[in-house]
């Protein structure tokens, strides 16, 4: 015990050191001295401050950095649960947690540095840190406070088992459980704090989903203030970080896309399909989220919806070349959702939409949407009657004045060419009008002629 308590020691000072010598390159930089001035600085602010040097130096980190962290620790300050913290203890905690996790070889030690360091002093009990696979698995790749043999039973989560991780994954947001026996949802240490609340967060950077970080308490959880809520959102985004820099540990052994450049690989693959594809990488804004996906390969087989060459398209972002992908439930939300959590995507008759010289044209296809490493497959299958369609229109809108249509008589779905409209005298956001009520939209000379050809 003395061994371990002297070991325990050992440890917080040495991550101690690492933000006392952070917060001194800090001062380096910002008054253009050496590493002895600044130590002597900071041993002067932190007197005068009647602060230790450790809380000193988060306070200057936070200060440099203005990161998730430093808000996370500001949130606390302002918040009434900073009652018996104090505003140096909530700074130090959760940078020596993060000094703590990038120091770590491994993510058990990710784990262990998280309990110890920055999830304990909430109150919580057990730590357990998932990531995902290619084909949505969870595999349990650190933990602590849950015992080995509990952590052996959950080593591996198969695709489509609802637990609470899922649910984060799935939702692509934080889930708070107030106690996980009420909501019914199976997790790793269920059986020993059967009525202790449980927070799941996905952890993930640039739009793409790394694991996700569970907490357990051993009580019932009350709803928690929202500094504690961005502490623990702050430890996640730490914890993607991480994960991003131990590929080792983050994804299983059976790559689908061997290493180097996922995108080129998968290029190579899909020209062997048959059917149309493309190969689509994320696209980061400057503030390192998800904007859109580039097109970094259309394949051999690539048919245009919009009767475009793949030259067109090859290299363009996706919601520019294709803008109607756009919106809540459409294609790119469900690219979005796959690039995220790795779960692949696959549907009949999903209707694409394109725009042909400004006519919207939609056709039915079968979809496939997967992950491969970094790089999104896109695959579909369009009908030979709508390519037909798609010919009709574009041909239609070249010759001009000439009005077009085709009616499914099996579906009843209508499309008419823009001219119609005018024809008929219609405003284009009225429905097309179909064939059976067409004579009461035509001159009364022309209504015996439209039904002998209706007959036919």
């Amino acid at each position: 015990e003395r061994l371990r308590g002297e070991l325990a020691a050992a440890h917080a000072a040495a991550e101690g050191r690492a933000l006392i010598e952070l917060a001194k390159g800090v001062i380096v930089e910002r008054l253009g001295c050496g590493p002895a001035q600044a130590a002597r600085q900071l041993a002067e602010l932190a007197d005068r401050a009647g602060l230790s040097r450790l809380e000193l130096a988060a306070d200057i980190i936070n200060q440099a950095a203005r990161d998730r962290v430093a808000e996370a620790a500001d949130a606390f300050v302002r918040s009434a649960s900073g009652e018996g913290e104090s505003t140096g203890s909530a700074a130090v905690r959760l940078r020596t947690a993060e000094s703590a996790v990038l120091g770590a070889d491994d993510t058990q030690a990710v784990a262990e540095s998280l309990l110890t360091h920055a999830l304990e002093p909430l109150g919580a009990v057990a730590v357990a840190i998932w990531t995902t696979g290619p084909d949505a698995s969870l595999s349990l790749r650190g933990h602590a406070g849950f015992g080995l043999d509990e952590a052996a039973r959950w080593r591996h989560v198969p695709p489509g088992v609802t637990t609470a991780a899922r649910q984060a994954l799935t939702g692509r947001r934080t889930v708070w459980y107030p106690s996980l026996a009420v909501s019914g949802i199976p997790s790793i240490g269920r059986a020993r704090h059967p009525e202790g609340g449980r927070v799941v967060v996905p952890a993930g950077t640039g739009g793409r989903i790394h694991g996700v970080l569970e907490i357990c308490w051993d009580r019932p959880l009350d709803p928690q203030p929202q500094a504690v809520e961005r502490q623990v959102e702050a430890l996640a985004e730490l914890c993607a970080h991480t994960l991003e820099g131990l590929p080792e540990q983050a994804a299983p052994a059976h790559l689908l896309v061997p290493a180097g450049d996922p995108a080129a690989e998968l290029a190579e693959l899909s020209d062997g399909l048959y059917d149309p594809a493309l190969v689509l990488t994320p696209h980061l804004d400057e503030e390192g989220r998800l904007a859109d996906f580039r097109v970094r390969h259309a394949n051999a087989h690539f048919q245009d919806p919009a009767g475009r060459p793949s030259g067109a398209v090859d290299g363009a972002l996706l919601l520019e070349a294709y803008p109607a992908m756009a919106g809540e439930g459409e294609l790119f939300d469900r690219i979005e959702r796959v690039y995220a959590t790795g779960e692949p995507f696959r549907a009949r008759r999903v209707r694409l939409t394109a725009l042909v010289d400004q006519v919207p044209l939609t056709s039915p296809a079968d979809i496939s949407i997967s992950r491969h490493g970094a790089a999104v497959l896109l695959i579909w299958r369009v009908e030979d009657e709508t390519a037909r369609l798609a010919g009709l229109l574009q041909h239609a809108q070249r010759l001009g004045r000439v009005g077009a249509f085709e009616e499914d008589v099996v579906t009843g779905d209508i499309t008419w060419h823009g001219q119609l409209f005018e024809f008929f005298g219609r405003n284009p956001a009225e429905p097309p009008v179909a064939l059976r009520d067409l004579a009461a939209h035509a001159h009364p000379d022309d209504a015996d002629a439209i039904r002998r050809f209706l007959r036919t």
